[in-house]
């Protein structure tokens, strides 16, 4: 759908490309997916943990949508926090913020045996993203600039 916005002559819009969702009712909030996942030790550290994640408040989106209602540029523009964040650091921190265990540690073979081929790459080679374009062309800031601070709102745990 992006690539017939943006290349088909007779169609002008912006397209809204989204990190992690997370707040009330996403999948890392407590009653979530990952939340449970994360708790039941399901969710661990592969290798290093170097996939990057980009972050995006469910706030944070809602005001996006928003802003690019009002003459934005027609383009594609990713919609993320200002720390994307490799998942050997946010997993962690997010586990102790929800009172769960330490993940879990596994080498790409075991990963590569136990999980399916998006979680692995999003927990090993995924990229992060970066707003600048689109606060560039919009004035839009994220009411949460960090995964730590949004999250941190929604447990009322800052992870040590």
């Amino acid at each position: 759908m992006e690539r017939v916005l943006l290349q088909e002559p007779e169609i002008e819009g912006v397209a809204l490309r989204f990190g992690e969702l997370y707040g009330a009712d996403t999948p890392f909030a407590e009653s979530g997916d990952v939340y449970r996942l994360v708790r039941g030790s399901a969710l661990p550290l592969v290798e290093t943990g170097g996939g990057v994640t980009s972050f995006t408040h469910v706030e944070d989106a809602a005001a996006a949508v928003l802003e690019a209602l009002h003459d934005v540029e027609p383009a594609a523009y990713n919609v993320v926090d200002n720390e994307p964040a490799e998942s050997g650091e946010w997993l962690p921190a997010y586990a102790r913020m929800i009172g769960g265990p330490e993940p879990v540690s596994l080498t790409l073979e075991q990963a590569n045996q136990q999980l399916d081929w998006a979680t692995v790459h999003r927990l090993t080679e995924q990229r992060g993203a970066s707003n600048f374009r689109f606060r560039e062309v919009s004035g839009w800031r994220p009411r949460w600039p960090s995964w730590r601070e949004g999250l941190t709102n929604l447990f009322g745990f800052w992870p040590v």
